[in-house]
């Protein structure tokens, strides 16, 4: 699924955390199939900040998880999870593991706009990213505005559209009940894909 030279691994992962990722992983690649080959690859290191993982959205895609005993590093990561899930910070319906959904959407959010899809470009900027033209859409169809975004989906995604689509990515995958904006998300990125032909259907 990696760019070739890419490394994965997961060093310093708790086992269930490890297995969980890589099934998260397959199946993400297994949704968008034309990212197959495309990815920067997986790395662990052990992140100062307060974050789960990060991705290399500008830089080849890679994705670095946090392996300290508060994340990736031990069972503690679900907990604290779920806990970000009750206080509306990550979406509702989602587990832990929707963190490597979340930071592989980033990696398939800046695919899309380098292929300069919807129009789209490379770039941070909210307004050129297809993760922000995206994100225009999708609320004009629900006749919603960014400040429902905390509501409709949770605290993290407003922070930019990148986060935005991230969240409402890990909601639509993971959740066993999407809520409109998640779903929505999903159901236009489908038909824009098939429209590239980038998916069948």
């Amino acid at each position: 699924a990696f760019k070739d030279g890419a490394s994965v691994s997961l060093n310093g992962c708790e086992l269930n955390n490890a297995r969980d990722i890589v099934v998260c992983a397959d199946k993400f690649i297994q949704r968008f199939p034309f990212l197959y080959g495309e990815l920067g690859g997986i790395g662990t290191d052990e992140h100062r900040n307060y974050v789960y993982a990060h991705s290399e959205r500008m830089s080849g895609g890679k994705i670095n998880l946090n392996t300290t005993q508060e994340f990736f590093g031990s069972r503690k990561a679900a907990e604290n999870y779920d806990r970000n899930v009750q206080s509306g910070y990550h979406p509702a319906g989602t587990k832990v593991d929707s963190i490597v959904t979340h930071e592989l959407a980033h990696s398939l959010g800046g695919w899309l706009s380098k292929k300069r899809v919807l129009g789209s470009s490379f770039s941070h900027r909210d307004s050129d990213s297809f993760e922000g033209i995206l994100r225009r859409r999708v609320l004009k169809h629900l006749k919603m505005t960014k400040a429902d975004v905390q509501k409709e989906l949770c605290e993290y995604a407003t922070k930019n559209s990148m986060e935005w689509f991230a969240e409402a990515m890990a909601e639509a995958i993971h959740s066993p009940h999407p809520r409109p904006m998640a779903a929505e998300t999903m159901r236009q990125l489908t038909e824009i894909l098939r429209e590239e032909g980038l998916i069948n259907g």
